[in-house]
């Protein structure tokens, strides 16, 4: 008998299987593809990681930059506070300091008031009673009358001057006096 010898011999797949080529071409694809994927995926990743760290840094600076705008804030409302209680201090102080000059001013309209109605009154008195008796006309001569009628509007309105001169602050006026009416001398 006649022995066959078989041979052991390897199979040709790529003739039986001749789709095992075109397989393996988009099994190569779909590998390449799956790695560009990865590699995408670990570049979006870095660059999430990236942008959450300079949200991160942008939010502390913005966070910062807050802090800081409202402790300027404060620092402002703080001043002004400041100036304007420095102010009010000040116009106390003012007041405090010159009350004799506010005294001065208040009543100098009065007395300016008061003696020209005296000096009106005896101006009519001189009038009707030209000739007065003893003792009046003494007291007249001894006084000056004539002299203290014309003195005594021009003594109110130094002091009128002289209080406005003192009280008057560079650059801001007189606010602070009183008009005092000049006294008329009546013939």
């Amino acid at each position: 008998m006649v022995h066959q010898h078989k041979r052991a011999c390897k199979p040709n797949l790529s003739a039986r299987f001749p789709i095992n080529m075109s397989l393996q071409t988009h099994n190569q694809q779909l590998k390449q593809e799956i790695a560009d994927r990865l590699a995408v995926e670990t570049k979006l990743q870095k660059l999430t990681h990236e942008l959450e760290q300079r949200v991160e840094e942008r939010t502390f600076q913005l966070s910062q930059a807050l802090d800081n705008f409202q402790q300027a804030q404060v620092r402002l409302v703080q001043q002004e506070k400041m100036s304007t209680l420095g102010e009010l201090v000040a116009g106390i102080a003012h007041e405090i300091n010159n009350p004799p000059v506010n005294f001065i001013l208040g009543n100098l309209n009065h007395a300016s008031e008061y003696t020209q109605n005296f000096i009106d009154l005896f101006q009519l008195y001189q009038q009707y009673y030209p000739n007065p008796g003893g003792e009046i006309q003494q007291k007249i001569d001894e006084i000056d009358i004539d002299f203290l009628m014309q003195d005594s509007p021009q003594i109110i309105e130094e002091k009128h001057s002289g209080t406005l001169s003192f009280v008057s602050e560079p650059g801001k006026g007189t606010e602070f006096c009183i008009e005092i009416p000049v006294l008329s001398q009546k013939a």
